[in-house]
């Protein structure tokens, strides 16, 4: 073994045994064959580490009797080649309450952490395959999850060029390509992504993900070009003039210098038309309650992504409203009407996402002195965007006989 991975080996060695050492005295109770072992997911780690430089990591556990009654989460370090264990570590979901500085953020919520601080130092890229493995309180263990990890020297990724539209018309056509060239010492394949981020007066509004895998609009995989193909509902929610930060980022999770551009959104309100009603209906009989569904069509230079809500103003003959409210939504969500779920937008709508928004009008009374009113029931429909934006108002009258 040579100098280099010698030092590594001994001072997480070091470490190992001190962490250890700590649960060296307690007796783990005799496995009970009743009882389901511990099952790993959700890992989360870097595909490349970084010499002398601290990683974070964390597993999921999932035990039936809870996150309490696991003893233990480990992790083996192996050369990927001959699986010779070079060290071990633990994993803690105990919201570091030893003060190791673990990185577990809430205690027993079953998600296990670790800042590994990777002491593997060498001029050439290492591949080495990390084993993770939970026991619990009865000595019952997990299968165990393995996953191979690169080593490599760390440089930060270089962002090159950028192309950029500076302006966004609202409802443009086809498709708008954001473009980025960027570069990396350890191969193009470890930049994982171009980030834009989008603010707006300081306060982050959105991020454009730029990519190179042959999606997405980006044309060829592996070139270092990095695209977005856009469209008009990239600017659903989004109005006026926002900066732009653009950084490129690798599986380790460096970043370049990030690179400064603007851009200007504009967004239009949304258009109503086609109601569609009854114009006039009979009186029901006292028990008697008839329901008709009532309907708009709605656009949006943004898509139907940008459409924050729809509704109705009713108002009676008499001027008052009814019992519900003033204001009743219409939904696009295909769901039928049900008077039990009405909460929950079951309002009769019959094809979701088809632009028609929906409800249903509802008149009769139970008893004869509380007959709805003869006359004149005014419908006003309105639609509203996510950046606060009114449609057009659509007046509708169905007149009750």
């Amino acid at each position: 073994m040579n100098r280099t991975v010698w030092r590594f080996v001994s001072r997480v060695l070091l470490i190992g045994g001190l962490l250890s050492s700590g649960c060296s005295d307690r007796e783990l109770p005799v496995q009970s064959s009743a009882a389901s072992p511990p099952v790993l997911s959700d890992l989360r780690l870097p595909q490349i580490f970084n010499p002398n430089r601290i990683h974070s990591i964390s597993v999921r556990v999932t035990h039936s009797a809870g996150s309490r009654s696991i003893h233990s989460v480990e992790c083996r370090v192996l050369g990927l080649g001959d699986r010779t264990e070079l060290t071990r570590f633990a994993l803690y979901d105990d919201g570091d309450a030893r003060g190791l500085g673990s990185g577990d953020l809430v205690a027993f919520d079953g998600v296990f952490s670790r800042q590994l601080w990777w002491d593997q130092v060498s001029d050439t890229e290492q591949a080495f395959l990390f084993v993770f493995q939970a026991t619990d309180d009865t000595n019952l263990q997990s299968e165990s999850l393995e996953v191979a990890i690169r080593s490599a020297p760390w440089l930060a990724p270089i962002l090159l060029e950028i192309s950029i539209p500076d302006y966004l018309p609202s409802g443009f056509q086809e498709t708008r390509l954001l473009t980025a060239v960027a570069a990396d010492s350890n191969g193009i394949q470890d930049i994982q992504a171009v980030y834009v981020d989008g603010y707006k007066q300081g306060i982050p509004a959105f991020v454009w993900t730029l990519i190179d895998r042959g999606e997405q609009g980006d044309v060829v995989a592996g070139d270092g070009l990095f695209s977005l193909a856009i469209d008009r509902s990239a600017g659903a929610a989004l109005k006026g003039l926002y900066e732009l930060e653009i950084a490129a980022e690798d599986l380790s999770g460096a970043r370049s210098e990030a690179k400064y551009a603007q851009v200007t959104i504009e967004n239009e309100p949304p258009v109503i038309a086609n109601i569609v009603a009854p114009d006039s209906l009979l009186r029901p009989e006292p028990g008697v309650f008839d329901v008709h569904l009532v309907s708009v069509c709605v656009d949006d230079p943004q898509t139907l992504a940008d459409i924050s809500r729809v509704r109705l103003e009713w108002v009676k003959p008499d001027g008052s409203y009814a019992s519900g409210g003033r204001y009743f939504d219409l939904f696009d969500n295909g769901l039928p009407y049900d008077l039990g779920r009405w909460d929950q937008g079951y309002r009769g709508d019959e094809t979701a996402g088809d632009g028609v928004f929906s409800t249903v009008v509802i008149f009769g009374a139970r008893a004869q002195d509380e007959q709805p009113l003869l006359g004149n029931y005014t419908l006003t429909f309105q639609a509203e965007d996510k950046v606060g934006q009114l449609s057009n108002a659509l007046v509708k009258t169905i007149t009750l006989k």
